[in-house]
């Protein structure tokens, strides 16, 4: 019996479901050998089953689900992936997005992707602001890390490989609803250094218009690394963070 796995998020479910799905098997909340249905997912997923359907299509192909009738299928058998593993996997494939723009996109793309980001310096101005305030900063996490997605989707898109860009879902550790949970969990830890990796585009564009490829990948890799260290190392106690903090 598969028990509640979160309700989905974001604009397309089909993609949801597929990387919520692929985490879960990943984590081992769906062990191998698990029978599960399409029903029984959506259920768990809280939504209708073509999204699900969807989503196991894709993870058959990928080889960690197994069909065994019409609407059933079973978790491979044998060990998947680790977070870690899909971690060091994600964060080659973002430097070569990464590589790529920096030989193909064009002014228009970069200029695309500058106004993102001004816009999402908009965000992390009055995310400050209210946090300083004491007032709920959560729904503009979420926003800000939804514009940080933009961004990585316009850079996929001005990378010009769709091959590559298609592996990219097949690899994600962590999706949106889940890193924005834990970046709030961790704002208070002086040790998780949000204000540092946010900066870090910037610097990325600045490769991208300079057409430095090595440097954009090398960018690329150690943002993606640290961001994924930062967002699965355990969050420390927030009353301890704010001692550290104000200390």
């Amino acid at each position: 019996m598969v028990g509640k796995l979160g309700e989905l998020r974001q604009t397309s479910l089909a993609d949801q479901a597929y990387e919520r799905l692929r985490e879960a098997i990943a984590l081992g909340e769906l062990a191998p050998g698990m029978r599960v249905t399409e029903r029984g997912l959506a259920t768990a997923l809280a939504v209708s089953a073509t999204p699900v359907r969807e989503a196991l299509h894709r993870l058959e192909h990928d080889g960690l689900v197994q069909r065994s009738g019409p609407r059933t299928l079973l978790v491979a058998e044998g060990p998947a992936p680790t977070p870690t593993q899909q971690a060091e996997v994600e964060s080659a494939l973002r430097g070569l997005v990464a590589r790529y723009a920096a030989e193909r996109a064009t002014d228009e793309q970069l200029d695309t992707l500058d106004a993102i980001l001004d816009e999402a310096d908009d965000l992390v101005v009055r995310l400050l602001q209210r946090r300083e305030d004491g007032r709920p900063i959560d729904d503009l996490v979420e926003a800000l890390l939804g514009k940080l997605r933009t961004f990585d989707a316009e850079l996929e898109h001005a990378c010009g490989n769709p091959a590559l860009t298609r592996l990219l879902p097949q690899v994600r550790t962590l999706d949106h609803h889940e890193r924005v949970r834990r970046t709030i969990d961790r704002l208070d830890d002086p040790a998780f250094r949000a204000h540092e990796r946010y900066g870090q585009h910037r610097q990325l564009v600045k490769a991208l218009r300079a057409h430095d490829a090595d440097t954009a990948e090398a960018l690329m890799v150690r943002h993606a690394q640290r961001a994924m260290a930062a967002l699965t190392r355990e969050p420390a106690p927030r009353t301890q963070a704010r001692a550290q903090k104000s200390s």
